[in-house]
Parts: structure tokens; sequence; C-alpha cells
């Protein structure tokens, strides 16, 4: 390819990642993720025969959940993965919350080749470790890794505040990969589609700890997490 012709290319494909962007509106954005999340909630319960932890029995005792439905990974040398989910906190009577939203992000470097996207939920089984989503401090460990083809696995992640095995995630992964791995990422909040679903500014803490906020919208998933 030319050096013009790979000028051109870059030049479109630009654009197209800036439409891409922009075109969707925060709320229409927030609502496709909690929809896609109890998609994936529901694939996941689907999967009971297969070996290894089973979701529901860590659901069951789950403290929190995040859930984040499509998360693209693309590297060539170096990696880099992001997305948009959710987080949903479990109260004392065992009721779930309305879901806060959030980003994973972040790269890893290795020998790598190929693009895949997955559907990746994490069990939060400790009030420890949704604190540390909560405050920013969740990351994902070195030993999170699949393998190439995989069609969901079940691993420990890890946090920066060593809640360690209290995090346990479930991915439902798709793609082609040498060597697909998953770490050095990190979760923030997304402030702007929380505001946007909920219509005022909020934090996430006021909306899985205090419930200072509601939308009717998210009954579905949280009913669904709720049911055995």
């Amino acid at each position: 390819m030319s050096r013009r012709s790979f000028l051109i290319f870059l030049l479109v494909a630009t654009l197209a990642m800036n439409g891409c962007t922009t075109s969707v509106p925060p709320h229409t954005e927030a609502e496709a993720i909690v929809e896609r999340a109890g998609t994936t909630i529901d694939i996941l319960k689907r999967r009971e025969a297969e070996p290894g932890p089973t979701f529901r029995s860590n659901l069951r005792n789950a403290r929190g959940i995040l859930i984040f439905p499509d998360v693209f990974k693309a590297a060539v040398g170096i990696g880099g993965q992001g997305g948009s989910g959710i987080l949903l906190v479990r109260d004392s009577r065992g009721r779930w919350s309305y879901p806060a939203f959030y980003t994973l992000g972040g790269g890893s470097v290795g020998f790598q080749l190929g693009a895949t996207s997955a559907q990746l939920v994490f069990i939060l089984r400790s009030e420890g470790a949704v604190r540390a989503v909560i405050r920013d401090q969740f990351a994902l460990g070195g030993d999170v890794q699949w393998t190439a083809g995989s069609l969901g696995s079940g691993y420990t992640a890890a946090t920066t505040t060593s809640v360690g095995a209290d995090i346990v995630g479930f991915a439902i992964a798709e793609g082609l990969f040498a060597g697909f791995a998953l770490q050095g990422g990190s979760v923030g909040r997304r402030n702007d589609l929380n505001t946007a679903y909920y219509a005022r500014k909020v934090t996430p803490a006021e909306i899985v700890l205090e419930n200072r906020v509601f939308n009717l919208h998210a009954d579905p998933l949280r009913q669904a997490l709720a049911s055995e």
C-alpha cells in the first residue's frame, strides 16, 4: 500500500470510528447496556452443565455483580480492551439495587494476535470487593487468561485491595486469539451514563448502596438476578 493510500485509509477509519462513538445518545446507550446485561445473565444460567465453578452457586451468595456484556479486545503485539457495563449490589434482605454504570479499560503486553469480543461477569462475594469497585480500586490481575477459541471459562480476578478470591469471574469469549490474555485492565465509573439513565447527577454509591434513584427499565434484570 502506498503512503497516500494508507493516509486515506487512516482518515476514513478515523471518521468511521468517530461516527460510531458519537451517534448514540447516552440514555439509549445506557438502556442497551442494561438489556444486553440481562441477555448475558440468561446465557450464563443456561450453562450449568459445563465443568468448573457454576454461575448460579456463586450468584446465590453474591454481595454484588459487575456485568460487561460487550468487551472488545484487539492486539498486534500490544493489546487493549474496552467496554461498558454495570454494577449491582444486593442488600441484607436479598434485594438487588438498580445499576451503576462503569467502563472496563486498560491494556496487556505479550505475544498476541487477533481480535475478539467477550461478555464478562464478575461475582463480588464480599463487602470489601464491592467497596473496591465503588472506590475505583478494582483491577484485573495477570492470572486472568483465556485460550484461543474458548467459549466461556471461570477464573479468579484480583483487586488492588487484596480481596483476591472474593471476586470470581465468568466469560463468554468469541473470536480468534493467539495467547489471549486479559490483564492490567481497570474499572472506572461512567458518570455520563449514570446521569443520563437516572436524569440527575448521582454517584455509584448513591445508586447501589443508598438507593436514592430507580429506573423501572432495569427491573427485568434485577428479577433475573434474584431468581434461582
